[in-house]
């Protein structure tokens, strides 16, 4: 039986099997691999071999790759019988609509659980970048798109189209640390993304980031890009600084000269 299970069939051999099969017959034997799809998958390579050769003999299946090879030549198959017969366009209907209605469940659970976590130290180490250059060296910008000033606290935010369609900031975040504590971690407020407002209170990168993440599980498309291109922003602060600094040297520079 373990030989057996070593038997190599290739998509030629599937295709001659299935070519003289009747659409009810393929219809059938898909409704059953789909079945048992799921549970193949997660099975050795040698289990599948065994298991089709007790109960489906007649069904040339004998390790994982060929039952992915035979699923696929059986889809193959029925796709092309879609085009003139009813039943197995019917089929292929019904069956798409019952495979994304099964997979849901777990695209909601991976969705959920898609970790955050290593943007933490990133996003920490950037926030308090930009904390550091406002407050001890009075770095402030307003270019753009994205503005970073001071008031009783950092401000970073993103100017966009509001809901009413009016140009405003439509992401902000707020940077501050107690005063006269040396070792005071950062505190982060998301209060705004997108148009959205997030709320007043203030926490570490970690719980800011799970924000960020819980309110892109919600939001829709074109929200969703275009928080991920500010995201990818702020995580290149430190740069955007930078150049903005050196371009603003240069004019300077380029001003002083003039006036000599």
């Amino acid at each position: 039986m373990a030989k057996k299970s070593l038997t190599k069939h290739g998509k030629k051999d599937f295709d001659s099997y299935l070519s003289d099969k009747s659409v009810l017959e393929l219809v059938d034997t898909m409704t059953y691999l789909d079945s048992i799809k799921p549970y193949a998958e997660l099975s050795k390579n040698g289990d599948i071999g065994e298991f089709f050769e007790k109960k489906h003999k007649d069904i040339p299946i004998h390790n994982a790759k060929e039952f992915n090879s035979f699923y696929e030549s059986l889809t193959d198959r029925i796709g092309q019988l879609a085009d003139t017969d009813k039943i197995a366009k019917t089929y292929l209907q019904h069956a798409t609509y019952q495979k994304e209605l099964n997979e849901l469940p777990s695209l909601m659970n991976k969705l959920e659980n898609i970790s955050f976590d290593k943007l933490t130290p990133k996003f920490k180490a950037v926030m308090e970048y930009v904390y550091g250059a406002v407050i001890n060296n009075g770095f402030e910008m307003d270019e753009n798109g994205l503005f970073i000033k001071r008031d009783d606290y950092v401000s970073i935010g993103f100017y966009g189209i509001n809901k009413d369609g009016d140009e405003e900031v439509i992401t902000r975040f707020y940077l501050k640390k107690e005063k006269y504590r040396k070792n005071e971690d950062l505190k982060i407020n998301v209060n705004c993304l997108i148009d959205n407002y997030i709320g007043e209170e203030y926490s570490d990168a970690g719980s800011a980031i799970k924000e960020i993440k819980d309110f892109m599980v919600k939001i829709g498309k074109d929200e969703f890009s275009g928080l991920m291109k500010q995201i990818k922003t702020i995580l290149s602060l430190p740069q955007i600084m930078n150049k903005f600094l050196k371009k603003r040297i240069s004019s300077l520079e380029n001003c002083l000269e003039e006036i000599k």
